[in-house]
């Protein structure tokens, strides 16, 4: 994997969507900032584009929540 850091000081990677975030907290991180569960890429909130879609659980068979 791959990351560049942008103008705004954000860690990219080209080939992740990053469809699903956590707050770094849950993970040992840094509480402030969330991350991509998929490539580790962190943020913080302000930062992430389209915010509360992203950190809502994948839909699946474990998870009770509706596909999106």
């Amino acid at each position: 994997m791959f990351l560049k850091n942008t103008e705004s000081g954000v860690k990219t990677s080209k080939k992740c969507g990053h469809p699903y975030i956590r707050k770094g907290y849950y993970l040992g991180l840094n509480p402030e900032e969330y991350v991509c569960v998929y490539c580790g890429e962190q943020r913080s909130p302000e930062q992430w584009d389209d915010f509360e879609r992203r950190r809502t659980p994948p839909a699946g068979i474990l998870n009770v929540t509706e596909a999106r």
